[in-house]
C-alpha cells in the first residue's frame, strides 16, 4: 500500500515483504496507526529500506515499538538497509532492526528532541520535563541495540553526533558496512553538515558546448548527459542570482525544466516577500525548503501572527496623567533550528 511518505509491499512468492522510508516520518497527516495497520497485515521476513531526516517523536517511537515486536515474532525478522541518511527519529527507527546494514556512503545520527511552544513560564517548564522524557525513550532504543550506557548515549545526543557507516557499525548501531552505492537523496540537503552534505552533490562534469543548451521547456529525462549538466548550471545560476543558492540543490532535483526552475523562483520571491511584510523573515527559508505555496506560506503566517496576538505582554501598571501607558508590544517569538522549523506542531526529532 502506498503512503506519502512509505512504500509497503507484501511478499510475493519467496521474497520477503519490502518497506520503504524516504521522507519525514509522520509528515502529510499519515499517522503512524496508518503505518502498523498495514504492518499487522504482513508475516516473515521484512525488508526496509530507509533514507530520512526524522520526523515526529511520538510518531516515530511508534513505529519503533511496532518494527521490533514485529521482528520478535516467530518466524519474522525485519532486515535494514539504510539508503542515505537515518537521522534523528529515523535513527530510533533503525534500531528496531534484526540486523542494520549502512553502504559505506551513509550516515546515522542522533540527537535530543526538539520542541517549541509559545506560553507562559510554567508552561514552558512543563515542556521541558517532557522533553527529558521523551529522551529517556530515544536512549532506552540506542542502549538497547548497542550495549553503551545511558551516559554514554546521552553524550552522543547532547552532542548532534553523526556516524559514518564505519563509525556506526564499530559503536554498535549498525550490523555490517556494505559496498557504497549511488545515492539519490529524497531531502533537503541543505539541511546537513557540510561534510555530509558534499557526499550528495553530483559528479563534476564537462562543460558542454555554450551553443547546446537545453530548452527551457525540454524534460531533464529526455536529455543527454551534457544537457543535464547545462541544465543543471543554468538553474544554479538562475536559483544564485535570486538568493536562493540555499535552496539550489533541492529544487534542481525536483525540477526537469528551467520554467519549473522559475516558476518555483517567483514562488519563494513572493514568500519572502510575505514573511518580510508580516515581520517573520526567519520563516522564509523554511517556507521554502518545505515547498510550500504562496497560499500555504500566507496561512502560515497568519497563524503566527494570530499567536503574536495571544502572547502579547499586558501592561498591568497603574495609568496616570504624568505616565502615559505603553500599548502593548508583541513578546519576542523565537524560532527554533531548520528541524523544528519543518514541523508544523508536536514534538519533533
Amino acid at each position: 500500500m502506498k503512503r506519502s511518505w512509505y512504500n509497503l509491499k507484501a511478499a510475493a512468492g519467496n521474497k520477503p515483504a519490502a518497506l520503504s522510508i524516504y521522507d519525514d516520518i509522520g509528515a502529510w497527516g499519515v499517522s503512524a496507526a496508518a503505518f502498523i495497520a498495514d504492518l499487522k497485515n504482513l508475516s516473515g521476513p521484512l525488508n526496509l529500506e530507509i533514507s530520512s531526516l526524522g520526523g515526529n517523536v511520538i510518531e516515530g517511537v511508534a513505529i519503533y515499538n511496532a518494527l521490533k515486536r514485529y521482528g520478535q515474532q516467530p518466524g519474522n525478522s525485519v532486515d535494514i538497509v539504510v539508503m542515505g541518511v537515518a537521522a534523528s527519529i529515523a535513527s530510533v527507527i533503525v534500531m528496531a532492526g534484526t540486523t542494520v546494514k549502512m553502504p559505506a556512503n551513509t550516515y546515522l545520527m542522533v540527537h535530543k528532541p526538539w520542541g517549541g511552544l509559545a506560553g507562559n513560564a510554567d508552561e514552558m517548564r512543563e515542556l521541558a520535563d517532557h522533553m527529558d522524557r521523551f529522551e529517556s525513550s530515544l536512549v532506552l532504543a540506542y542502549t538497547a541495540r548497542t550495549g553503551k550506557s545511558e551516559d554514554d548515549i546521552k553524550a552522543m545526543l547532547k552532542a548532534e553526533t553523526w556516524l559514518s557507516a564505519q563509525e556506526a557499525v564499530d559503536q554498535g548501531f549498525a550490523d555490517e558496512v556494505l559496498d557504497a552505492i549511488d545515492v539519490s537523496a529524497s531531502c533537503d540537503v541543505e539541511r546537513l553538515p557540510d561534510d555530509v552534505r558534499a557526499m550528495f552533490k553530483p559528479a563534476a562534469e564537462d562543460t558542454p558546448p555554450a551553443d547546446d543548451p537545453p530548452a527551457g521547456d525540454q524534460p531533464v529525462e529526455d536529455a543527454d548527459d551534457s544537457s543535464v549538466s547545462a541544465f543543471a548550471a543554468e538553474a544554479t545560476a538562475l536559483l544564485t542570482a535570486a538568493g536562493l543558492e540555499n535552496h539550489a540543490a533541492r529544487i534542481v532535483l525536483a525540477s526537469t525544466t528551467l520554467d519549473q526552475v522559475k516558476a518555483r523562483i517567483g514562488v519563494a520571491t513572493e514568500i519572502r516577500a510575505l514573511c518580510a511584510v508580516a515581520k517573520h523573515d526567519a520563516e522564509a527559508d523554511a517556507l521554502i525548503a518545505a515547498n510550500k505555496s504562496v497560499v500555504d506560506a500566507r496561512a502560515h503566517l497568519i497563524d503566527m501572527l494570530a499567536k503574536d496576538d495571544e502572547t502579547r505582554e499586558i501592561d498591568s501598571r497603574p495609568k496616570n496623567s504624568d505616565q502615559p501607558a505603553h500599548g502593548a508590544q508583541p513578546a519576542a517569538v523565537t524560532t527554533a533550528d531548520i528541524w523544528a522549523a519543518r514541523r508544523n506542531k508536536g514534538v519533533t526529532k
